[in-house]
């Protein structure tokens, strides 16, 4: 089977990747689910069809991601190159990739996740809301502001803006916006991404650079356009039998080793590009000149203590700007609102922390995956009420007391609901809604 025949007849893969901090031996999934692991990606899996994923409570939950098999090798080259301490992920949403490095992040240090597009950061902060990591915060800015800025990152994900070929079999779209201009007008964007944020990577930090699309302009050119630079390629130990096509099989000028792809017709998963860079010690890269800091501004965040809710040792309950939040404990040596003023979200808002506190809460917080919720009343949902429930409709709270309590399903929480007297708040957001008929 040729690439274009694998395009224009195969059938997408379909794998999930399930949630280290909330899988457990009792969740009810399906164990014809787990029977093939996807070789690259610890807690990845093949499934034999697609369900409808949108009438699982349990996908509500963050329990699992849907996300392709190809896009979840970024597990295995974090594995051989991490742990790291200050991420950026410059292009998150959806989120999924945002997932797999926060695990690669080490104790105390934080994930800032960010989006240029501001329709898409909506989808962003609700993929990382129900998958509940405290360590990540939400951004909005481009990669010349991030260049710009005092962070130096030891890791930096620019999965790019791309033509798209890789998803002509997914998506009818792609095909209708695909042209030759397309991809050289990527190509130029590709690199002036790197260029801008190029600056931010700390010497010794690493840039990992990926894409869905199978044009060489887009894919190995900008390695060369990387190397050319005064980047060390790295190289990666990516197993034959994955899959995986060495660039160095198809292009002579690109050792063995340093840039992979993925084929529709050589391996499991849609077409994908991924290479791997470090900067030197002795930063051979021109610097921007640095935005000037007033260190005078950096805000002393109030730290709060609870009996209500428990967290890890190294994510901490402060309050910012009159908000409750749980954030890594490397924010409360970072933020610097001048700094910060792109930062839409530094950590997961919680609301009130009592149960008769009037503060809204939020309803990421009820998802937080290592973080507990104690002395709060909770209620168990069948499958039926916990769809009216993501749906927006009512359940019966039965003898549940006023005011606010979590919402579970299988024991896991999927939100907040609150009583007053009879009236029950319809309080599941509005964005986050199942909108198919259940």
């Amino acid at each position: 089977m040729n690439i274009v025949h694998a395009l224009s007849t195969g059938e997408p893969v379909v794998s999930i990747r399930l949630n280290p901090k909330k899988w457990g031996i009792g969740l009810p999934i399906p164990t014809e689910w787990l029977s093939e692991p996807i070789p690259w990606s610890e807690g990845g899996y093949y499934l034999p069809d697609r369900p409808t994923f949108t009438l699982d409570p349990l996908m509500h939950a963050g329990v699992y991601y849907v996300q392709d098999a190809s896009s979840q090798i970024l597990d295995a080259v974090l594995k051989q190159l991490g742990p790291f301490q200050l991420g950026l992920d410059l292009c998150s949403a959806p989120g999924g990739k945002s997932q797999i490095l926060a695990r690669h992040i080490s104790k105390g240090g934080h994930l800032m996740c960010n989006e240029i597009n501001r329709i898409r950061v909506s989808v962003l902060e609700e993929t990382l809301a129900k998958w509940g990591d405290p360590r990540l915060s939400i951004w909005n800015w481009d990669a010349s502001g991030f260049g710009r800025s005092d962070f130096r990152f030891d890791l930096i994900l620019v999965d790019a803006p791309c033509s798209g070929e890789g998803l002509f079999r997914r998506e009818e779209t792609a095909i209708a916006r695909w042209s030759p201009g397309l991809t050289d007008s990527c190509a130029r964007l590709q690199q002036s991404i790197l260029n801008d944020i190029l600056p931010g990577l700390a010497p010794g930090g690493v840039l990992i650079y990926s894409t869905c699309t199978l044009a060489e302009q887009e894919n190995e050119q900008v390695w060369r356009y990387l190397l050319d630079h005064g980047l060390e390629a790295v190289p990666l130990n990516l197993p034959t039998d994955w899959g995986w096509t060495d660039s160095s099989c198809l292009y002579t000028d690109i050792p063995e080793g340093v840039a992979f792809r993925m084929l529709p017709d050589q391996g499991r998963g849609e077409p994908f590009f991924l290479c791997c860079f470090r900067k030197g010690n002795a930063d051979s890269i021109t610097e921007i000149d640095n935005m000037e800091i007033e260190r005078s501004n950096t805000l002393k965040l109030e730290q709060i203590t609870t009996d209500f809710i428990r967290i890890p040792e190294d994510v901490r309950l402060v309050k910012i700007k009159k908000q409750n939040w749980i954030v890594s404990e490397s924010v409360l040596n970072q933020y610097i609102p001048r700094t910060w003023k792109k930062c839409l979200k530094p950590g997961i808002r919680i609301g009130g922390l009592h149960p008769s506190d009037p503060t809204v809460h939020f309803h990421e917080s009820a998802l937080l995956s290592e973080c507990h919720w104690d002395e709060v009343p909770s209620i168990e949902l069948s499958k039926r009420e916990a769809l009216w429930f993501l749906s927006g409709r009512e359940f019966d709270p039965g003898r549940m007391p006023d005011g606010y309590f979590l919402v579970r399903f299988k024991g896991m929480p999927i939100g907040w609901s609150k009583r007053r007297g009879r009236s029950l708040a319809r309080s599941y957001p509005a964005a986050w809604r199942i909108r198919m008929r259940t």
